[in-house]
C-alpha cells in the first residue's frame, strides 16, 4: 500500500535524496520496463532483427545494474558480435533468430522456442518405442520429425479434426484494467510529492539506470571489448 500520501500536492522535487517521490519513481519504472518488453515481443513477432538488437542495448545496462550476470554476458556478447563478425555472419545473427511456420504477418517466434516444440514432438514419438529405443532409432526419428508433422496435419485436415491455434486463451481483463486505472488516478501516481513511498518498495527513489554505478559499468564493458 501507499504510505505518507499527502492530501494536497506538495512542491515537486528531484528523483534523488530523502525528498524523492518513491511512488512516482516506481510507477515510472514499471511503465518503462513494460513498454520495453512490449517493444521486444513485437519486434520478435514481426521478425525485425535490428529492432531486437536495439532492445538488447537497453537490456544490457538493466541486467548489469540488477546483477543478472548471465543475462548481462549474453547481452554484451550479442552486441559485440553484431559489430565484429564478418558481414555474412552478422546478417545471420541479426535476421536468423526467428521462424514463421504459418507464413502470416506478425507470426514469427524465436527459433529456440520452435525447437522446444519440435523436441516435445520427438519425445512423444520416442515414448512409444519401448525396448526398440536405440541411438539409431532416435537419429531416424529426429530426421523425419518435419515430414511426420506434415502427415499429422494432413490427417487432421482429412478427418476434420480441429487444430489448436497454439495460443493461450485469456479472459477479458477490461474490468481489472479499469479498476487499476481508477486506483492509479485516485493516488495520482504520476504526480510528484515529497517523501511519498510504497510500503514494500521504500528504497526505490529513481530508475534502475540512474541508480547504477556508471563508472563500474563502463569499466566492465571496456574489459570485455579488450578481450574481443
Amino acid at each position: 500500500g501507499l504510505v505518507n500520501l499527502p492530501i494536497r500536492p506538495g512542491k515537486e522535487t528531484g528523483d534523488h535524496g530523502s525528498c524523492a517521490d518513491g511512488v512516482f519513481a516506481y510507477a515510472s519504472e514499471v511503465l518503462t520496463l513494460s513498454l520495453l518488453n512490449a517493444e521486444f515481443e513485437d519486434a520478435i513477432k514481426e521478425g525485425d532483427g535490428e529492432r531486437v538488437v536495439r532492445c538488447w542495448r537497453f537490456f544490457l545496462p538493466i541486467f548489469k545494474s540488477s546483477k543478472r550476470t548471465k543475462y548481462s554476458l549474453e547481452a554484451v556478447k550479442l552486441l559485440i558480435n553484431t559489430h565484429v563478425l564478418p558481414p555474412r555472419l552478422r546478417e545471420q545473427m541479426i535476421w536468423s533468430r526467428f521462424v514463421n511456420t504459418k507464413g502470416k504477418a506478425g507470426g514469427n517466434k524465436p527459433c529456440d522456442l520452435h525447437m522446444e516444440h519440435l523436441n516435445r514432438t520427438v519425445k512423444s514419438v520416442l515414448g512409444h518405442q519401448g525396448s526398440n529405443l536405440t541411438p539409431r532409432t532416435i537419429l531416424r526419428i529426429g530426421k523425419c520429425v518435419g515430414p511426420l508433422l506434415n502427415v499429422c496435419k494432413q490427417f487432421d485436415a482429412i478427418s476434420s479434426v480441429r487444430q489448436a491455434s497454439g495460443k493461450h486463451t485469456q479472459a477479458s481483463r477490461e474490468k481489472d484494467l479499469k479498476r487499476i486505472v481508477n486506483q492509479l488516478q485516485a493516488k495520482d501516481v504520476f504526480g510528484k510529492y515529497p517523501r511519498r513511498k510504497h510500503e514494500e518498495f521504500k528504497s526505490v527513489t529513481g530508475s534502475i539506470i540512474e541508480r547504477m554505478d556508471k563508472n563500474k559499468f563502463c569499466s566492465w564493458l571496456q574489459n570485455h571489448l579488450k578481450e574481443v
